[in-house]
């Protein structure tokens, strides 16, 4: 999905990716990288070797995202986010972030189970002038 959305983009588009599991792992780049031909290549490449696993955080993630002031953020996950005791809940972490609302928040779930993925994905969007889509990951 990830790289399907990345081959979507022009070369006046800039992007950066970040994947989260109980951290954060950014792509090796200090600033958000034009959507070339060559980068989009470089970036498939790069999250084509990237293995996740533990647990479903994306505040961190969220946190670094934010910060570099982008005009669309795609939330992708393939699970439940981690909600322990007392933890702000992502929904509520993004609506912090975004209390201007400058950001569109796109979401997408994908897993062979929609009852799998984060039930916060379309009220997520839906709140932050996004869309969200459920990917059916065994039909791949």
């Amino acid at each position: 999905e990830l790289c399907g959305t990345l081959k979507g983009l022009k070369p006046t588009d800039k992007f950066m990716i970040y994947f989260f599991s109980d951290g954060a792992q950014a792509m090796p780049s200090r600033a958000m990288l034009p959507g070339t031909p060559q980068n989009i290549k470089w970036a498939t490449n790069w999250v084509r070797e990237r293995s996740v696993d533990g647990g479903t955080n994306p505040t961190q993630a969220l946190s670094w995202c934010f910060n570099l002031r982008p005009d669309t953020v795609w939330l992708l996950t393939d699970g439940i986010f981690t909600q322990l005791s007392g933890m702000t809940t992502v929904e509520a972490f993004i609506r912090k972030l975004n209390a201007d609302d400058k950001v569109r928040v796109n979401t997408i779930g994908f897993h062979n189970n929609r009852n799998s993925v984060d039930k916060s994905l379309g009220p997520i969007a839906a709140a932050n002038d996004g869309t969200y889509r459920f990917v059916n990951s065994s039909r791949k």
